[in-house]
């Protein structure tokens, strides 16, 4: 690369640095005692980036050890604010940044940085409370593509507690499910076939929900017997895969489900309380389910394994 071509990244770049380290087009002026400390892997990098040392020739900059790294920018940048800037977790980082220091940490072996960040990510998920799943709000930040990469960020560093909240905002997205899996994880090729197992297993998981909805009439009056006909046929609809498109099926499915959920608080008066009850209590049933099963539809470790690997990363 030519030299006009580069940059110095001005808060990283202290000018009694002793090392130099390069991250695509960005230059990085550091210090490489603290680095050392942080992480035994740069300690070795540097023991062979001395000065005089026959095995990289020529690689200086600026009158220092010049050391390639074959790290994104944009994950290279905010490491380093990490690693020198000890107030840097605690402002409010973007989680783009968060999941790039993540990738970086485990890779340079910097136990010291991986569990404040996996404690900063903690805070921005939501708990694994069915009745607050669809608060996915920490999450809007991350840009479709960001989201992909972050799960395969989270299968390389064992945080798997993280996963069931990505797959269910990729679901978010207005796009192909299947088809930008396949874009985002063609070179993840057992990744992407999981997923598209999972995928099939949890939509058929949800079209089954709608079929154990018990639509049999409890009380013999004929107002409540149609009320209990208009849920069926509109679960019926609801459910039907004319109903859907390939776009982020099984977060529609849930969403038909709340809406079969509205339909019957639509009606409510207008039911013998067994028959309203029986079929609310059934749909609550299934979408907490959903959630309680959703790693495992993915090929994941269930709830209290991730709960427990939390803990023990956390601790």
């Amino acid at each position: 690369m030519e030299e006009s071509q580069l940059r110095r990244v001005p808060h990283l770049w202290f000018s009694d640095g002793g090392i130099i380290l390069q991250a695509g087009q960005s230059l990085f002026r550091v210090y490489q005692g603290i680095l050392s400390a942080q992480s035994t892997v740069f300690r070795d990098m540097f023991s062979l980036a001395q000065p005089g040392n026959d095995t990289i020739p020529g690689n200086t900059y600026d009158g220092c050890p010049l050391i390639v790294l074959q790290d994104a920018e944009d994950e290279t940048e905010p490491f380093l604010k990490a690693v020198f800037d000890t107030s840097y977790l605690h402002h409010s980082v973007d989680l783009n940044e968060c999941f790039g220091v993540l990738r970086l940490s485990h890779k340079y072996n910097c136990e010291g940085l991986k569990r404040p960040i996996l404690e900063r990510l903690a805070t921005a998920f939501v708990d694994s409370d069915p009745s607050i799943v669809t608060n996915l709000s920490p999450l809007e930040t991350l840009t479709q593509t960001s989201r992909f990469r972050a799960v395969v960020i989270c299968i390389e560093t064992q945080a798997l507690w993280l996963i069931p909240h990505l797959i269910l905002s990729i679901y978010t997205e207005n796009v192909n499910i299947e088809e930008c899996a396949m874009d985002q994880w063609r070179d993840h090729p057992s990744l992407l076939l999981q997923f598209l197992k999972g995928l099939r297993l949890h939509s058929t998981y949800l079209q089954n929900a709608f079929r154990r909805v018990p639509y049999r009439c409890l009380d013999h009056d004929p107002i409540c017997q149609n009320q209990c006909n208009l849920i069926q046929a509109s679960s019926i609809q609801l459910g039907s895969d004319e109903s859907l498109d390939e776009r982020g099926i099984p977060l529609r499915l849930r969403m038909q489900l709340r809406r079969l959920n509205a339909v019957a608080e639509g009606v409510k008066n207008q039911m013998g309380r067994m028959c309203f009850d029986q079929i609310v209590n059934q749909i609550e049933f299934a979408l907490a389910n959903d959630w309680r099963t959703f790693p495992e539809h993915y090929g994941f470790p269930s709830w209290s394994q991730l709960q427990r690997m939390k803990a023990e990363a956390l601790s």
